[in-house]
This record gives C-alpha cells, structure tokens and sequence, in this order.
C-alpha cells in the first residue's frame, strides 16, 4: 500500500449564493497520481491525471450535485467527499469531508475499533483539503 499526499484546493466564489465551485489538485508525491470522481452515485471514472509534483487543472462542481474523489477505485480508497446544496435558494453552502471509515463498520467509536471490526484498513492516502475562501 503506497502512502501519498494529495492535495485537493477548493475555490469557492465568495457571494450570497454559491451557483459552483471548482476543485484543483496538486499532487505532492513523487509518483504519478489518477483521480476518479464518483457523482451522484455514478460509478467512478477518471477524471486527470497528476504527474509527480503537478497541479490539475479545474474539475467544476455545480449546485445540487454530490459525490467523491479518490485516487483508486477500490472501497478502502481515502475518500473526499463532497456536495453543494441545491436546496437554499438563499444560502447554498459547499459541504466536504474526508472519510478513512474502513467499509462495512457498524456501530464502531474509532478508526481502530473499526479496523479491527472488518480486517481493512480503510484508507489508501493522505489527503490534505485547503480551501481557498472559507
């Protein structure tokens, strides 16, 4: 299992109400790195590809639309997670979140009790999330 770190840029536009958002990458590893974008339960495709040290150009993410990135497509990938709300028409908000939650975990309190509960581990990179207007 490689251990990485991905770095996924938020830039928000600042105004009453967020119509879209974009999100960047920037690829600090010394390795090439894939990203596939999984959106409103579609399966996961790929969507750039980093090289070592590189930055990806804008994948644009528009209201109403939820979904997450990874770096594989396996269930234990590192999981950035993601939604901009369509349901405020005042005050739409752009959610996110990382999840390292080892698939199939049920009433666990910690990454560890959860690990042990299904043998995975959970998590294949470390991830980093940095917006740029918060």
């Amino acid at each position: 299992m490689s251990i990485s770190l991905i770095s996924a840029v938020l830039v928000i536009m600042i105004s009453s109400m967020v119509d879209s958002t974009n999100v960047r990458f920037q690829n600090n590893c010394p390795w090439t790195v894939d990203i596939y974008q999984t959106q409103d339960q579609i399966v996961a495709a790929k969507v750039t590809t980093i090289a070592a040290g590189g930055l990806s150009g804008s994948i644009a993410i528009t209201a109403g639309l939820s979904g997450r990135f990874t770096t594989i497509t396996d269930e234990e990938a590192t999981l950035f997670e993601y939604n901009l709300d369509s349901w405020s028409i005042s005050n739409r908000k752009f959610w996110y979140n990382l999840s390292i939650i080892p698939p199939g975990s049920l009433g666990c309190y910690s990454l560890s009790d959860c690990q042990d509960q299904t043998g995975k581990v959970g998590f294949n990179d470390k991830m980093k999330v940095t917006p740029d207007y918060w």
